[in-house]
């Protein structure tokens, strides 16, 4: 790379250098240098799409996932050539959803799934945004989510494209042979020197990193592992192995907890790191899709405040709204319930007494507060019993 950046001293209108030092730092983690070293060559070449939307997806990843105002500036260039470019329309739609038009997005990233064949591999991240946004905006996902388009379409969905989208593509691919080979012989190169001095912790997350990139999750998890065996006092490490882990899931179209591998991991990083935002944003999802909302709402409570106004995770604000506006409407519905409750309480509890109401009553959504041997359980019980005499001696009057 050393030599590259020379070579690049003494020629920086070499387009090609700065794509490959540009795309080889984003290989290595290094994202804003990799943003600047992609800077250079759209200066070069403002046309090119595929180099504008390369840049523009490198400024997302070395901004947190936030969409810069320079990087919708390179999206709306690439979308002005190629209005279908699935990537440029991604992002585009994440820089309204993070400036707070949620509907807008929602639109556009619907409208991308029904266009996107279903073997496309952004298609589980666009249902996963899809999925957050109709969250915020208090909607049924099932319901705002389309069908994409079959996988066999794929190729035909391809060929509609315009023919600059074609040709770009074509010149992506023409460097790609030779880009693969020289970033798998960095990391070739890296895991070696890690071999022979095993003590670089942060040699060893920049190759789980590398892994990762590569689709190696086995590699980039054992990577991971070596750097958490030398320093598990460090968050970021701790974060690494956690995300290693969840590389190596498979991935599930309904939401799951995370392994308890990758909790525990998590946990030892907020231990470390109160304010660690990955591990209180996974920690928090973690809660959310095992039932456990008080503690996603806390996690993400503490991540919304430890954010500036600036970097506000919009995702995580809309979750935890739709967490107060769920209790809220539990503690405006809960008379209800517990009148129900009692009612029918008295319906049954001449039948057995309040032990056999509980035994009879067991799938009653009430079980896991009201036990049978529980002296709330019973105090309850007792209170409807005078309501239960009266149906009672309201049935003997009627007769049979």
């Amino acid at each position: 790379m050393d030599k590259l950046k020379a070579q690049l001293a003494e020629n920086p209108n070499d387009l090609q250098g700065w794509l490959i030092l540009g795309q080889a730092l984003c290989q290595d983690g290094r994202n804003t240098d990799a943003a600047d070293a992609l800077r250079h060559a759209v200066a070069l070449n403002k046309d090119d799409v595929e180099v504008q939307g390369l840049f523009g997806e490198t400024l997302v990843s070395a901004n947190d996932g936030m969409v810069p105002e320079e990087a919708v500036t390179a999206f709306d260039a690439v979308l002005a050539k190629e209005p279908k470019d699935p990537r440029a329309r991604f992002f585009a739609a994440l820089a309204r959803y993070q400036a707070g038009d949620q509907q807008g997005a929602l639109d556009r990233w619907s409208a991308l799934m029904a266009e996107s064949p279903a073997d496309a591999p952004w298609v589980p991240v666009l249902r996963d945004q899809i999925r957050e946004a109709a969250v915020a905006l208090n909607l049924d996902p099932a319901k705002v989510t389309p069908q994409p388009l079959p996988p066999e379409q794929k190729e035909q969905a391809q060929q509609t494209a315009p023919n600059a989208q074609a040709n770009a593509q074509g010149n992506a691919q023409s460097n790609m042979a030779g880009q693969d080979e020289m970033i798998r012989g960095m990391v070739a190169n890296l895991a070696a020197r890690l071999d022979a001095d095993p003590s670089d912790v942060d040699g060893w997350l920049k190759l789980a990193r590398s892994y990762g990139v590569l689709g190696e999750p086995a590699k980039a998890l054992d990577a991971a592992r070596r750097a958490r065996e030398r320093a598990p006092e460090r968050a970021d490490v701790q974060v690494a192995y956690a995300n290693a882990v969840l590389q190596t899931q498979p991935r599930n179209e309904t939401p799951k907890p995370l392994p308890e591998e990758a909790t525990s991991a998590l946990r030892l990083a907020l231990k470390a790191e109160p304010d660690n935002k990955d591990a209180l944003w996974l920690l928090g999802l973690d809660a959310m899709m095992s039932g456990r909302k008080d503690e996603a709402a806390d996690h993400w409570g503490k991540l919304i405040t430890s954010s500036s106004r600036a970097t506000r995770i919009h995702p995580v604000e809309g979750r935890l709204d739709a967490l107060k506006q769920a209790a809220e409407a539990w503690r405006r519905h809960r008379p209800f319930l517990k009148r129900l409750f009692f009612r029918v309480a008295a319906t049954h509890i001449d039948r057995g007494g309040p032990t056999g109401f509980i035994r009879r009553h067991r799938p009653f959504r009430f079980r896991r507060r009201f036990r049978a041997d529980d002296p709330q359980t019973t105090a309850h019980a007792r209170r409807a019993a005078p309501v239960a005499a009266r149906h009672a001696r309201r049935r003997t009057d009627a007769g049979p």
